[in-house]
């Protein structure tokens, strides 16, 4: 009977559609029940681009996922909420050019996930995307307008942020870091923040253990509150800019609690 309907629906779709159009929604019908694909995309209110939504670990015997740029000739430009939530198959993903935000937990509790391509079109990292991802060594993040709220939380083995920078090292060239985004990264050691950084908020960088090195820029405006808090082996923040604009940044109480064993280096 199904079926039935199906043919009827394309019946009445070839007639009243657009080739283009009518193709696109055929496609989108000889989809269904398939068991080729292990994504699931849902078509954005707009019309024009997919969210990648699920991803079936069961279809895909490889630990290296490769995101599609595209679904049924149109963009795919979003990872949707939990897309990859606890999938512990992967091991890296290349996420292509196109994709412009990763929902809230997309890849949460990853355990074995140890790298990520990130492109150029990013502009949002959603809050928990990569929480608990215990093995995640080495990510580049370009210039994203905002990395979520515990967006890296509790990485344990992150050690290195960046392409062609030196290992244990982050570079951020987001606008704003959120709450508790890199906060229990027990191995960081040195952060470095893009010019385009202007803003830490709360406990971004909290609890984590080993990082001796900051290394800021003077677009700084804003640090809040307890974001190096417990960094007990915090020794160095380089500055780049003077003494005065140090201390005009605007620094919320206890940014820095129980990691004050530290020097602040202004570069002029």
């Amino acid at each position: 009977m199904r079926k039935i309907m199906c043919i009827i629906i394309l019946m009445v779709i070839s007639f009243t559609l657009s080739n283009a159009n009518a193709e696109r929604i055929i496609d989108w019908f000889s989809d269904l029940g398939s068991d080729k694909s292990e994504f699931d995309f849902k078509l954005d209110s707009d019309g024009n681009s997919y969210c990648l939504i699920d991803y079936n670990q069961s279809k895909n015997s490889s630990s290296e996922i490769i995101i599609p740029s595209t679904y049924n000739d149109l963009p795919v430009t979003k990872i949707g909420s939990q897309a990859f939530y606890a999938c512990k198959k992967i091991e890296s993903v290349i996420i292509p050019e196109g994709i412009q935000s990763i929902g809230s937990s997309a890849f949460y509790h990853c355990e074995n996930l140890k790298s990520v391509q990130f492109p150029q079109s990013l502009y949002s990292i959603g809050d928990s995307a990569f929480e608990l991802c215990n093995s995640l060594e080495t990510v580049y993040i370009p210039d994203a307008t905002e990395i979520g709220w515990e967006a890296f939380f509790e990485c344990e083995n992150l050690k290195s942020v960046g392409i062609g920078v030196e290992s244990e090292s982050i570079v951020i060239g987001a606008s704003t870091i959120d709450c508790y985004a890199f906060s229990k990264c027990p191995n960081l050691e040195t952060v470095t923040l893009g010019k385009s950084v202007t803003y830490i908020s709360e406990s971004a960088f909290e609890s984590c253990d080993n990082l001796t090195t900051v290394n800021l820029t003077r677009n700084i405006n804003t640090i809040e509150s307890e974001a190096f808090a417990y960094c007990y082996n915090l020794k160095t923040i380089n500055f780049d800019g003077t003494f005065q604009q140090w201390k005009s940044i605007q620094k919320f109480s206890w940014w820095d609690l129980r990691s004050d064993s530290y020097e602040v280096i202004c570069s002029r």
